[in-house]
């Protein structure tokens, strides 16, 4: 019995148990030929039934015949099993369809026709399948609708005269696929897109070269079938290949237009504008004729002219423009005006009147109300239950006293606000000796102290003192907080005020006493000695 007449039949019967009985008897060439035809039209008609299957449920949906026995289409899905059964086979189907429009797209524009008018009606298959049109485009890349409809028909009959192959009029899949492999064997033979009408999909030009599927040709040895261009014109591009000289390439354009543009067929077309002055060639050739006109036209100011035309030329063959910066940008960068403030009435304003003097005199200073906004019922309490939070998970490391840090808070809600306040960005901006304002903000851990006596005590500096006074690293960097609650004067941050004007005395101090202070930090509880604390 047929493979696809088991299919259709009423009969049960195992899958194996029908392929088995189907093929066994028949000699091993054979058994494949009916296996390679059973896979071409089982599966054509797979995807034909999934067409059908779609146009039943659209037809279901557009006439609301789900209201005749469901109270919603859902309930309908539902009863079917359609998210594990139909919407499968939809969304097969929705993928053909997309893939077969682009198909035909390619077959459109390589052969300015659809295959049901490209392709005479003896050729036609019953269905234009996903797996047909595939081919069929593919072939279209490298052979012209004239040049492969003969070859079509020889491809035909070679398979019907093949023993055990299918014995149809009409083309099959195999067919174009056969042509196809003949065309990719041999690319300069017999089978190939070589008229001028022809279309190659990779364009050759200066700075944008590519593998085209039908190689530009460079000498007279490999013209294509049907080239009817002089030969002194391709012995000439022959010679100009990968040459800059536009003297040279403006001689061959001349001589090319000597002897008619409209001669010349579609691939020395594209060399002529490639390889002499570097015109792009992925253009028709009318565009192509009508910028070779112009280049010459222009030939006694040519820079001049591929400035104020750059598109039309490779990067490496003109003058560089301001446009070729831009990459995937439409317009170039705006330069700003250097941005300029008072910084004296900045921090003023936030810190009040006098305070610019005061922080110039002690170099640390406590500013009331910045963060005023906080100070709410509803923000008090949501601010306490994140820490709680945050210490609920915390885990102190054995050994170690936590100093009063919460050290897996980094990035709660209260955090995140408050390094986005405009105040203190600004506060800190106006504050630094170097006014920069460009300035990043990054986490850093919380204090959380216990009221129960917990060690908090370190004295230190976040500069590297020794580098501070060589070069001044450092000098610009200044540390600031914010408190959530009041200090008390057991529980708080001690300063110095004015250290920063003494700071290189105290230095100098420290090497005279033998002391070699080194790293990012000065540890100042172990070097300030009693004679330090009373200056």
């Amino acid at each position: 019995m047929d493979l696809l007449a088991i299919i259709s039949t009423k009969e049960v019967i195992s899958a194996q148990n029908a392929i088995r009985g189907s093929l066994k008897d028949l000699p091993r060439d054979e058994q494949l030929s009916k296996l390679i035809d059973f896979f071409q039209i089982a599966t054509d008609r797979d995807a034909r039934l999934a067409e059908f299957i779609s146009e039943a449920w659209n037809y279901l949906n557009a006439n609301n015949l789900w209201a005749v026995r469901y109270s919603c289409l859902q309930a309908l899905k539902e009863d079917i099993d359609y998210d594990n059964a139909l919407k499968l086979v939809l969304g097969r189907h929705q993928a053909n369809q997309d893939r077969r429009r682009g198909q035909m797209r390619t077959i459109l524009n390589h052969w300015n026709q659809l295959p049901e008018t490209a392709l005479p009606s003896d050729l036609h298959p019953l269905e234009l399948s996903t797996s047909f049109l595939s081919a069929l485009a593919a072939l279209s890349k490298i052979c012209s609708a004239e040049i492969v409809v003969p070859l079509l028909h020889s491809a035909v009959q070679a398979r019907k005269s093949t023993p055990h192959a299918q014995k149809h009029d009409f083309l099959i899949t195999g067919d174009i696929s056969n042509i196809e492999a003949r065309a990719a064997v041999d690319p300069h033979g017999d089978i190939g897109n070589d008229g001028e009408n022809g279309k190659d999909s990779v364009e050759v030009d200066g700075d944008e070269t590519g593998r085209a599927e039908h190689p530009v040709p460079t000498s007279v040895t490999a013209l294509p079938k049907g080239c009817t261009c002089p030969v002194k014109i391709t012995e000439a591009l022959s010679f100009l290949k990968d040459n800059s000289d536009n003297e040279a390439g403006l001689r061959v354009l001349k001589l090319a237009c000597h002897s008619r543009l409209t001669n010349m067929c579609r691939r020395h077309l594209r060399t002529l504008s490639s390889y002499p002055v570097g015109l792009h060639n992925n253009h028709s050739d009318l565009v192509l004729r009508g910028r070779i006109t112009k280049v010459l036209k222009h030939a006694s100011n040519l820079t001049a002219f591929k400035v104020e035309h750059h598109d039309w030329f490779g990067k490496l063959r003109r003058p560089p423009v301001t446009s070729d910066r831009l990459a995937v940008y439409r317009y170039p960068p705006v330069t700003q005006p250097e941005f300029r403030f008072d910084e004296t009435k900045v921090f003023e304003r936030f810190a009040g009147t006098g305070a610019w003097q005061a922080w110039q005199r002690d170099g640390t200073m406590v500013i009331d109300g910045v963060f005023d906004y906080l100070d709410r019922e509803d923000m008090g309490g949501s601010i306490d239950v994140e820490f709680a939070i945050y210490r609920h998970h915390h885990r102190n490391l054995s050994g170690r006293s936590r100093m009063g840090w919460l050290r897996n808070m980094f990035y709660s809600l209260i955090q995140q606000l408050v390094r986005q306040d405009p105040v203190w960005y600004a506060i800190i901006a106006s504050a630094r000796p170097d006014k920069n304002w460009r300035l990043i903000t990054y986490p850093y851990i919380t204090k959380d102290t216990d009221a129960g006596g917990e060690t908090t005590g370190l004295l230190h500096l976040d500069l590297n003192t020794s580098k501070f006074v060589q070069d001044g690293s450092g000098g610009n960097l200044l540390s600031s907080s914010m408190s959530l609650d009041n200090e008390e004067s057991d529980g708080c941050t001690m300063v110095v005020p004015g250290f920063h004007r003494h700071a290189k005395e105290w230095h100098a101090r420290r090497l005279r006493r033998g002391e070699n202070p080194a790293g990012f930090t000065t540890n100042y509880g172990a070097s300030c000695r009693a004679e330090d604390k009373r200056d």
